[in-house]
C-alpha cells in the first residue's frame, strides 16, 4: 500500500482467502492535511501483478505542521577488529560524518522548511550494530508522513555474494558476513529497518568501500516487482541512494583534501554545500547535488582539475575491508559514485540548500 506514492505498509506471504475468494487486510496508517491518494496492489504465486485499487482521504486543515528532519549520522574511525590485525582504521570517517550533519542541519534550519532539525550521531565506539538498529527502529515508532529521514554513513563496506555489508565498529571478522555474530549490517538489513519509516524526504549516503553493490548490482531493473532488497525498497520508497563507488570499487580518503575527508563527503559537503558548487540558479537541490557529487569525485580523484585533486592520489587509504578468504577486496583505483533515484520527480524538489 502506498500514501502519495512512498509505500507506507507491506503484507507478506500468503493472502487467506474467504469462501467467497476474498480478503480483507488492514493497516493503521498516518495521513497529512489535504489529499492523501492511496494505491495497492497484490501479486500471485507467479509474481503477476494486480491492477492498482485506489482511494483519495482527505486530511483535516489540523493536522497541518511542519515536520522534525532526523539526520542519523555514522562515522567510524577506530574498528574493535583492529586490535587484532584485522581491519585497517579509518582516519576520517567520523569527521566526515560531523561535518556533513552539521552542514546539512546549518542549510535547513537556514531553510526553515522543517520546525526542527535533529540529528542523531553515532560515532567511533557509539556505532556498534545494536545502536544503529535501535536508531533506525526508533525512527520507525515516531516519523510521521511531514518528516524527512537523512542516512548518513562513513566507514568500511564489503560485497560479498551478490549482497552489500556495513561494517559497525564491533565488526567480527573471523564470522561469515552473513552471520549474525559478525554484527554486519546487509543491504537486506537496511531494507527491513527503513520499511517501517514513511517520511515524506528521505535519502541515504554510504561513503564506503563496494557500496554501489548494495543497489543490488547489474541484476536490479526497476518497477512494482515481487521481490526484497534494499534497491526495489528505494524504488518504492522514493528513497534516494548515493553509494561512494561501485560494486567492487574502493572508496577513498586523503588527509589532503581540506583538513582530511572521503572524496565523495568532501565533494558533497566542502564544495557541494559550503561553497554552493553544486547549485543551479542559486539553489541546490538534491538531484542535482547527488549528481554534482557524482562526477565531481573521479576528477578530483585524477587531479586534472586541480592540485588538491592530484595531491590526494599520492596519499590516500580506502574505506574496504582488506582481508582475503571472507569475501571480495575492493579494487583500488579512480571511485565511481553511483546514484538511484526515485521513480519520477516530485512535483516540489526538494530544497537541500540557499545562499
Amino acid at each position: 500500500m502506498f500514501r502519495n506514492g512512498t509505500l507506507v505498509h507491506v503484507w507478506r506471504g500468503d493472502v487467506k482467502l474467504d469462501a467467497s475468494g476474498s480478503a480483507v487486510l488492514s493497516a493503521d496508517v498516518p495521513i497529512e492535511a489535504g489529499d492523501n491518494h492511496f494505491v495497492a496492489y497484490a501479486f500471485n504465486h507467479d509474481n503477476v501483478k494486480s491492477m492498482d485499487a485506489s482511494v483519495t482521504i482527505s486530511g483535516a486543515p489540523s493536522l497541518q505542521r511542519k515536520g522534525t528532519a532526523y539526520v542519523v549520522a555514522i562515522g567510524i574511525n577506530q574498528y574493535a577488529a583492529h586490535a587484532s590485525g584485522q581491519l585497517n582504521n579509518l582516519s576520517f570517517a567520523e569527521a566526515d560524518a560531523t561535518a556533513f550533519s552539521r552542514q546539512f542541519k546549518l542549510k535547513q534550519d537556514a531553510l526553515q522548511e522543517f520546525d526542527s532539525v535533529e540529528v542523531i550521531p553515532l560515532l567511533g565506539a557509539n556505532a556498534v550494530r545494536s545502536r544503529i538498529v535501535d536508531a533506525l527502529q526508533a525512527l520507525a515508532g515516531k516519523v510521521q508522513p511531514e518528516d524527512g529521514v537523512f542516512l548518513f554513513y562513513a566507514g568500511h563496506g564489503i560485497a560479498s555474494e551478490g549482497h552489500f555489508y556495513l561494517l559497525p565498529q564491533d565488526f567480527d571478522p573471523k564470522a561469515k558476513f552473513s552471520d549474525p555474530h559478525s554484527h554486519t549490517l546487509s543491504d537486506m538489513d537496511l531494507s527491513k529497518l527503513l520499511e517501517p519509516i514513511s517520511p515524506s524526504r528521505s535519502f541515504l549516503i554510504i561513503d564506503a568501500c563496494n557500496s554501489g553493490e548494495a543497489l543490488g548490482g547489474d541484476k536490479f531493473v526497476p518497477g512494482p516487482m515481487n521481490s526484497t532488497g534494499l534497491a526495489q525498497l528505494a524504488y518504492e520508497k522514493g528513497l534516494y541512494i548515493l553509494a561512494a563507488s561501485q560494486g567492487h570499487e574502493s572508496a577513498m580518503e586523503s588527509p589532503n583534501l581540506g583538513s582530511g575527508h572521503g572524496y565523495l563527503t568532501y565533494a558533497l559537503v566542502e564544495e557541494g554545500l559550503k561553497t554552493l558548487a553544486a547549485a543551479q540558479a542559486g539553489t541546490v537541490l538534491l538531484r542535482p547535488w547527488f549528481e554534482f557529487a557524482s562526477q565531481r569525485v573521479p576528477k578530483l580523484q585524477s587531479g586534472t582539475e586541480d592540485e588538491a585533486g592530484a595531491t590526494a592520489q599520492k596519499d590516500q587509504g580506502g574505506r574496504g575491508f582488506l582481508i582475503e578468504g571472507n569475501g571480495d577486496v575492493a579494487q583500488e583505483g579512480r571511485q565511481h559514485p553511483k546514484v538511484f533515484y526515485r521513480r519520477e520527480p516530485e512535483a516540489t524538489p526538494f530544497i537541500v540548500a540557499k545562499p
